[in-house]
């Protein structure tokens, strides 16, 4: 007689004989660029709950996309080097890996607050859609709020003087749009 669990891994094994798991692994290699398998990683398969590394490589290894779209579109990001990576595999088969994602354990997650859209270099540049504010963008010395809020208040002051039709701005008042504009090219770099 066949004990059960001796059954359902011949079960397993006739459906299903490449059958693969999700693994954690390394990242060990990125690709980058336009053109197929160049939005992938190599990667080496990390034994579980010691996280060591294993001999399996695992190459060109595609990186799932978040919002993709046809002709190139979507939001792409690389996992740099040394990242822990869960690999998945299409209907279990050994012969389709993918990245589906980044190991929870091993990454430190940005400021943010509920119901933020952020986007950031995890270096002080941020891109965001925030409830409060609506649209953010910021770098470690700029803040495009902060720049808008300058340039209303700047033009809060605006005065002109001579009669109509000829209108002049104050000379101080084009200096403060001046250094504005220095300030919006800085952070726009």
């Amino acid at each position: 007689m066949i004990h059960s669990s001796d059954f359902l891994r011949n079960l397993l094994n006739a459906i299903l004989p490449n059958r693969a798991a999700p693994v954690l692994a390394r990242v060990i290699k990125a690709h980058e660029g336009s053109g197929k398998t160049k939005y992938s990683v190599d990667v080496r398969v990390l034994k579980l709950g010691t996280l060591e590394d294993t001999d399996q490589v695992i190459s060109e290894v595609p990186i799932s996309l978040i919002w993709a779209g046809q002709k190139g579109k979507g939001l792409y990001a690389i996992p740099p080097e040394n990242s822990i990576v869960i690999v998945a595999f299409i209907g279990w088969n050994l012969a389709y890996p993918f990245i589906s994602g980044i190991w929870s354990d091993e990454y430190e997650a940005g400021e943010f607050k509920k119901g933020q859209l952020m986007i950031t270099d995890g270096q002080g540049v941020k891109f965001g859609v925030d409830v409060d504010a609506l649209f953010m963008f910021e770098t470690k010395q700029q803040s495009m709020k902060k720049i808008l809020d300058k340039m209303c208040d700047v033009n809060a002051e605006i005065k002109t003087f001579g009669p109509p039709p000829q209108h002049q701005g104050r000379p101080d008042w084009v200096q403060k749009v001046l250094a504005i504009k220095n300030d919006i090219a800085e952070l726009l770099k």
